[in-house]
């Protein structure tokens, strides 16, 4: 959900990975990449204000020096980083 509404914003540069679990019960992962044109400091504070407003999920730690945030659903873990690439450009791992 949070996803959806941060990419509206996307500059046209999505990237998405995963790889299932080796084993069953094991790890699973998925990545996702977007660039989107708003200043870092506003979409950390999206990132932020969604994840809290969220009854799914609940944020676990969020490191404003370093633009990061994770969340968790309870069975499901979740990392957001924010990188800035310009003064109205941002990058988003998932």
């Amino acid at each position: 959900m949070q996803r959806v509404f941060l990419v509206r914003h996307a500059t046209g540069r999505n990237d998405r990975m995963q790889q299932a679990a080796a084993a069953p019960g094991g790890a699973a992962y998925n990545l996702a990449n977007a660039i989107v044109e708003a200043a870092s400091d506003r979409v950390l504070g999206v990132v932020k204000r969604r994840l809290n407003g969220s009854p799914a999920a609940r944020v676990t730690r969020a490191d404003d020096a370093k633009r990061a945030v994770d969340s968790s659903n309870g069975s499901r873990i979740g990392d957001i980083r924010v990188c800035a690439l310009g003064e109205h450009l941002a990058q988003l791992l998932l």
